[in-house]
C-alpha cells in the first residue's frame, strides 16, 4: 500500500515538472520571439539612423520643387529628402498591404532606406523620384520614379533598359483619380523633353492585370525578356512628340 501511495506521488510530481518545463518553454519561445522582433526594429531603425547621419545636410535638400497642376485636386513634383518617410508609407500599403505586423515595419524600414540611398542628388538630371501633393491637405498621395542613369552595380535583372519607371504607387484613398495616369504622363514628357528619349521602360506582375492593362491602354507593348522571370512582364512605349494642328490661326504664327 505504502509503495502503490509512493509510485502514484512519483507519477504525479513527475508530470507536474512536465508540465512545468513546457510552460517555461513556452514561455521562453514567445519571449525570444518578442525579443527578436525588437532587435530586427532597433536594427532596421539603427539603418535609417545612419543613412540620414551620414548624408550630406547640404544635400538634403536638394529638389526642384517645379510643379504641375492637375484639375485643382492635385500637382506633381519633385520629392525633397524629408518626404521619402511618407513616399514609404505609400509604397507599403500598395505592395506590402497584406503583410501582417512586425514584418510591414520593417519592409517599411527596409523601403526607406533603399529610397535614401538611392535619393537624386548631383545625377538629378538623369533620375528624379516624382510625388503627387494633395491641392487642399498639402498631403503626398502618389509617388514614382524614373531613372535613365546607366546601373553601376548589379540588379535583380540581367536587362536593365533606361529610361525606366519604377515604384509608381498611389495612396488607397485616392486611387481612381487618375493620379496614377498623370504621374506617368509626367515621366513620358521628363523622357521626351529632358532626356530627349523617344522610350520608357517598366517590369509589372503579370498577375497586377489592373495594372498591366492600364499600361497597355497607355501605348505600352510587351516586349521579350527570356531573362526576367516568368511572373513578371516587361513593356515598353515608343514616345512621340505631339505635332500642332495645321489650323489658320497656326499657320499664320508659322
Amino acid at each position: 500500500m505504502t509503495e502503490e501511495l509512493v509510485t502514484q506521488n512519483h507519477i504525479s510530481a513527475t508530470l507536474w515538472c512536465d508540465r512545468e518545463k513546457s510552460s517555461v518553454l513556452t514561455m521562453s519561445a514567445g519571449f525570444y520571439r518578442r525579443e527578436l522582433s525588437i532587435l530586427f526594429a532597433f536594427w532596421a531603425c539603427f539603418l535609417q539612423f545612419v543613412t540620414a547621419w551620414t548624408s550630406p545636410a547640404s544635400q538634403l535638400s536638394v529638389t526642384r520643387l517645379s510643379s504641375t497642376a492637375y484639375d485643382d485636386e492635385f500637382h506633381i513634383r519633385d520629392c525633397t529628402y524629408a518626404e521619402l518617410g511618407a513616399a514609404a508609407d505609400i509604397i507599403v500599403k500598395s505592395f506590402y498591404a497584406h503583410t501582417i505586423s512586425p514584418w510591414k515595419q520593417m519592409y517599411r524600414m527596409a523601403e526607406l532606406n533603399r529610397l535614401q540611398q538611392g535619393f537624386p542628388y548631383a545625377d538629378r538630371d538623369l533620375h528624379r523620384m516624382l510625388v503627387a501633393v494633395s491641392a487642399a491637405e498639402n498631403k503626398i498621395v502618389g509617388f514614382c520614379d524614373i531613372d535613365a542613369r546607366i546601373p553601376n552595380r548589379p540588379t535583380a535583372y540581367k536587362y536593365n533598359p533606361r529610361p525606366y519607371l519604377s515604384d509608381l504607387c498611389i495612396h488607397p484613398d485616392w486611387r481612381r483619380k487618375k493620379i496614377g495616369r498623370s504621374l506617368i504622363e509626367f515621366c513620358e514628357g521628363f523622357c521626351l523633353e529632358d532626356l530627349n528619349r523617344d522610350e520608357i521602360f517598366i517590369r509589372v506582375e503579370k498577375k497586377n492585370i489592373a495594372a498591366v492593362q492600364m499600361y497597355t491602354g497607355l501605348g505600352y507593348d510587351e516586349i521579350d525578356c527570356p531573362n526576367d522571370l516568368s511572373e513578371i512582364v516587361l513593356l515598353r512605349k515608343e514616345l512621340v512628340r505631339e505635332v500642332a494642328s495645321l489650323s489658320p490661326d497656326n499657320l499664320y504664327s508659322l
